[in-house]
């Protein structure tokens, strides 16, 4: 039951997404029901190492994250990270690939590892009674992984066919080339290519795992039916007398906005596949409220503007959505839609439309209402299982956020009038700023786009190559 969740295509932990279904009626159900989340006790090992406890006794579970947050993450080499969180699973200890999956299909339990531009992180959730078993585990894998050069050639291998079979499929495709569209030369923009997974040696995962490892930029969380004498015994034996270099902190650039291209990937496709959008702040935006509503009212429901003018209204998509994805040092914010060849230009002037409607004019009490009821009553889902409170801790931590607590969260939403959705879009939605990536034949929609900006043509094939 094993299994990695690792990052070929550049994507960010996203705040919130599109939503699919309606939900104000739902969230003000849930709303009547919100509880309080228990806030999370802190334990410290001998060496510095936190952990973060969040007991639950309704069952004999246990979710374990590690979360590492080594300072150089986002300028690393393009794909060292996610090799390293893989290869960690390949083999540690004394087991190899073989007997590891073994061991943990054994005890029932699901292993995970991930690399972001934020984070490296772990997970095991078990039984309470294999615990002590599963912490063995986790502690070979983050402090004595094998990293063997057959498995990392075995990886090499994979990771090339997935990113050529990435460009078969033309929504992975708009994904990388916004990426690149949208970040630029930042480090953000900066993903795993053909010529940077063939230079790529054992020795530098090797490297990577030495530096990036460390107490000094580790933290655990604990989520389920566990006592803190208990953990403070298994911690400290496990990682008590684990080691490894200061953190390193390395200095990010903001990402800079850039003036409007359009972004044509020739692909031989029936439909346009699009997105519209450009870099975002921080998570830590005193404007992250404002930003949420805002983004409902627009694209991030089934009922929102976006969706109303361009699927209900003029029948040009099965659905639009727009998204801001927030991370530790930069965002983006995206909007999206796949349409006939013929209604390219269509959907693109729908959305930017749409978000000089936010410009000019007030949002009415009814779509404010709604985000109101939607964004509070919904957030107790939240927290609703182990791994959901876990991640939620896991990402204040990351941020360095207050343990969320409803009331508060709820009141702040419903104070974000229309006057401060206003304020935000025209601080965070700059249409003279918006590159406009399309996927499609370039030969069928070109003459199309060019009232947009001026059009760059790209060969998918460019998107893998670096």
């Amino acid at each position: 039951m094993s299994n990695a969740r690792l990052m070929v295509l550049p994507v960010m932990l996203g705040l919130w997404g599109a939503g699919i279904v309606s939900g104000p009626a739902i969230a003000q159900g849930l709303e009547k029901g919100a509880r309080q989340t228990v806030a999370p006790e802190r334990l410290r090992l001998s060496n510095g190492i936190e952990v973060h406890l969040i007991r639950r006794t309704n069952l004999p579970l246990v979710q374990v994250q590690l979360l590492l947050t080594p300072g150089d993450l986002l300028k690393a080499r393009p794909g060292v990270a996610q090799f390293t969180m893989s290869l960690i699973r390949k083999g540690a200890g004394s087991r190899d690939a073989t007997q590891l999956a073994d061991a943990i299909d054994g005890m029932g339990a699901d292993l995970d590892t991930w690399a972001s531009r934020d984070e490296l992180g772990a997970s095991i959730s078990l039984l309470k009674s294999e615990l002590a078993s599963g912490m063995m585990i986790l502690s070979d894998i983050v402090q004595r992984p094998r990293l063997t050069s057959d498995e990392f050639e075995r990886y090499r291998t994979q990771t090339r066919a997935r990113l050529s079979s990435a460009l078969d499929d033309p929504n992975a495709v708009l994904e990388l080339a916004a990426n690149t569209a949208i970040m630029g030369e930042h480090p953000a923009g900066q993903s795993l290519g053909l010529k940077s997974l063939a230079s790529l040696k054992p020795d530098q995962v090797k490297d990577f795992h030495t530096r990036s490892f460390s107490p000094r930029h580790a933290r655990f969380v604990v989520v389920g039916d566990a006592t803190p004498a208990e953990l403070m015994l298994m911690f400290e034996r496990c990682f008590g007398q684990w080691r490894g270099p200061e953190a390193t902190a390395v200095a990010v650039p903001e990402p800079r906005h850039k003036p409007r291209v359009v972004h044509l990937v020739d692909m031989n496709t029936t439909q346009s596949f699009i997105a519209v959008g450009h870099v975002a702040p921080p998570r830590n935006t005193p404007d992250v409220d404002a930003i949420r509503v805002m983004n409902f009212i627009l694209g991030g429901d089934f009922s929102s503007r976006l969706n109303q003018s361009i699927r209900d209204r003029q029948g040009l998509a099965y659905g639009a959505h727009s998204t801001f994805t927030l991370g530790k040092h930069t965002g983006t914010f995206m909007a999206t839609a796949n349409t006939k060849l013929a209604s390219t230009q269509a959907v693109i002037d729908a959305i930017f439309a749409e978000i000089q409607r936010l410009h000019q004019e007030p949002v009415n009490p009814n779509e404010l209402s709604d985000a109101h009821a939607y964004l509070a009553g919904s957030f107790p889902m939240r927290f609703e299982t182990n791994a959901d409170l876990a991640r939620e801790l896991r990402f204040s931590l990351l941020h360095q956020l207050p343990w969320p607590d409803p009331q508060t969260y709820q009141a702040r939403i419903r104070a974000v009038s229309a006057d401060h959705v206003m304020a935000a879009a025209r601080q965070w939605l700059r249409p003279e700023d918006m590159q406009i990536i399309v996927v499609g034949p370039a030969k069928e929609i070109e003459a199309d786009l060019k009232r947009f900006g001026p059009v760059q043509r790209h060969a998918k094939q460019s998107l893998i190559e670096s």
